[in-house]
């Protein structure tokens, strides 16, 4: 008899140590359909804790059902998502400690998409000069009345050239 007292105490003992962890975390539970209520299964379901960023996910059952777990309590986004459909994204959940909340998603079959991949890189090395140059022949350098005989003068030759020195002298 004094072993079946003590085993009956080890149960209860661990029964409300289990209940005791259990009343520090919450709960979210739901469905994911579509828009005429049929069910989806294999959807992603992905919460989102705000204030840490840790990520809990899950997918739907045959019924399109999902349950999330154990969540410690806090503001949490959520975010629901299948093939072929577009994702739908909650606005703040709040669970509370040994609280169970019910979320109904609703996904809308998703639209033709288009994805551009641009996959050209710039030139990495100017291919372009930036400087203007001109090429000036022997003949325009013997005919040409420089005044001074002034090297320097034949760059006015070169368009977009200008003289900046002052010739007051």
């Amino acid at each position: 008899m004094s072993h079946c007292r003590t085993l009956f105490l080890s149960c209860v003992l661990l029964l409300t140590a289990a209940l005791a962890q259990d009343a520090s975390t919450g709960a979210i539970r739901g469905i994911v359909s579509d828009q005429v209520g049929g069910r989806i299964p294999g959807a992603s379901v992905t919460l989102a804790n705000n204030a840490t960023g840790l990520r809990y996910s899950n997918s739907t059952d045959l019924e399109g059902r999902f349950a999330l777990q154990l969540l410690p309590p806090g503001d949490y986004s959520g975010r629901a998502e299948s093939i072929g459909m577009s994702p739908q994204i909650t606005p703040t959940l709040h669970v509370d400690i040994g609280g169970t909340l019910q979320l109904a998603f609703k996904l809308a079959v998703a639209g033709a998409t288009e994805t551009v991949t641009v996959s050209d890189e710039p030139a990495l090395v100017e291919t372009q000069p930036a400087a203007i140059s001109a090429v000036i022949d022997e003949r325009a350098i013997s005919e040409l009345p420089l005044n001074g005989r002034r090297f320097t003068d034949l760059a006015l030759l070169s368009a977009g050239a200008a003289d900046s020195t002052d010739r007051r002298n």
